[in-house]
């Protein structure tokens, strides 16, 4: 029988066959991002790949494995090793298909505004069958980043959601906000609780102006992580360009790549 966390093999989209390449033996690796926002059918392509890795060497080691089957090779960014995903870099990596389609594959271990504890929880439900692709919930977190066009897909994702209570914690649309609140009364005592920004509200205008706000907030938020990151990574980025390892296979660049980073890209977060 075929492991729920198996997404379909020769789906006939490479970044679900990688998916399902890499947790074959057991599940290593969660698709998200964009690829999750296809599977949701909230898009109908997302021309990169990212995934959260199972933080142990084992799984690294698949996913490298899987990676070199495939010729990829390193592009800017951090080497798939532990030392510096546990400190919330993300590995980025290029392959071209055998039909000349450019594969992008990204990597974290411990993705902004998702908690440890969630985190583990999310491994214990794919274990325990869930398919290998990011939730609603976690995959709105996950969106709120600084690109105006995430919040489109957290808008539409609050829809999907089964809960009204979790749709009037995420909406970015007054009007579904107000109508929950007509709909299903008791959220209203919750809404200090629920969405404390909106508390008070009671018109689509004041709505809309919170809403605006929050999204200002979450975008602004995301943008000091990055330029935290940014600054972080400076020194590296001349040496990686200088050592030349997106010009080399995987399996060669990987060992150098880490001997180079060490001490140069910090192995402990710049960002909390």
């Amino acid at each position: 029988m075929t492991p729920s966390w198996i997404l379909g093999p020769g789906s006939g989209n490479p970044y679900v066959d990688f998916t399902d390449a890499c947790n074959a033996e057991r599940p290593v690796v969660i698709l998200s991002s964009g690829q999750a926002c296809v599977w949701y059918r909230l898009s109908l392509a997302s021309k990169d790949g990212d995934w959260l890795v199972r933080e142990d060497e084992e799984a690294l080691a698949v996913v490298r494995a899987q990676l070199a089957r495939l010729g990829a090779r390193y592009r800017l960014g951090a080497p798939l090793d532990l030392r510096w995903l546990r400190a919330g870099w993300s590995s980025h990596l290029e392959a071209v298909a055998g039909d000349g389609l450019r594969l992008r594959f990204d990597f974290v271990t411990r993705p902004p505004r998702l908690a440890a504890g969630r985190l583990a929880a999310m491994w214990r439900e794919v274990a325990a069958g869930a398919p290998a692709v990011v939730g609603r919930t976690d995959l709105v977190r996950l969106k709120q980043t600084m690109r105006l066009k995430d919040y489109a897909f957290i808008g539409s994702l609050a829809t999907q959601l089964p809960d009204p209570a979790d749709q009037l914690r995420w909406t970015l649309d007054p009007e579904h906000l107000l109508g929950l609140l007509r709909q299903h009364p008791q959220l209203r005592g919750r809404l200090g609780e629920l969405r404390p920004s909106c508390a008070g509200a009671e018109t689509a205008e004041a709505m809309a102006g919170c809403i605006d706000a929050e999204v200002r907030r979450m975008r602004n938020d995301d943008e000091r992580r990055i330029r935290a990151y940014a600054a972080a990574q400076e020194p590296w980025s001349g040496r990686f360009r200088t050592g030349g390892f997106d010009g080399q296979p995987l399996g060669q660049a990987h060992a150098p790549m880490c001997a180079a980073a060490a001490g140069v890209l910090p192995e402990v977060a710049p960002w909390p």
